[in-house]
């Protein structure tokens, strides 16, 4: 008896690129048609589409966190994990516990690029405002102590 399914999977399996340019050349000859029918799909099934876009905005937030680590700090998953541990899970300007990793900021020196540690948002905006520079803050902190 002629096994279809088996026929059929050993072919996908032979001309994989042959498909996958019959694909390509597919949706690029039905671009319209194919997003119509996305679009009706995803008012025929908004609670779907809802669990899809949550699911993706969670895995492109994180993906696109590690990939600033690595292109900006040149600090792998690993090393971010070290910083977090290191602090105990604290920004090390305010020693605040930080609410969530969105809120948790890798300091650097802006001229190096060297990291120097992990702050929450409001630290970290602070010494960006202060460009970096330690005499400014020193010039600030005496005049909140003159002003106090």
């Amino acid at each position: 008896m002629f096994n279809y399914v088996e026929y059929h999977r050993q072919y996908r399996e032979k001309n994989q690129e042959l498909l996958k340019e019959k694909a390509k050349q597919y949706h690029k000859d039905n671009k319209e048609k194919i997003a119509e029918r996305q679009r009706q799909y995803n008012i025929d099934h908004p609670e779907s589409n809802k669990k899809r876009y949550l699911l993706h905005r969670k895995e492109s937030l994180e993906y696109s966190r590690q990939y600033s680590f690595r292109g900006k700090y040149k600090l792998s998953k690993k090393d971010w994990e070290g910083l977090w541990y290191a602090q105990d899970g604290r920004c090390a300007i305010c020693d605040k516990f930080f609410t969530n990793l969105k809120d948790t900021h890798v300091d650097h020196n802006h001229k190096t690029n060297k990291t120097r540690s992990l702050l929450c948002n409001k630290c970290n905006l602070g010494i960006g405002f202060f460009n970096d520079d330690p005499e400014l803050l020193k010039i600030a902190r005496r005049y909140l102590i003159m002003a106090w």
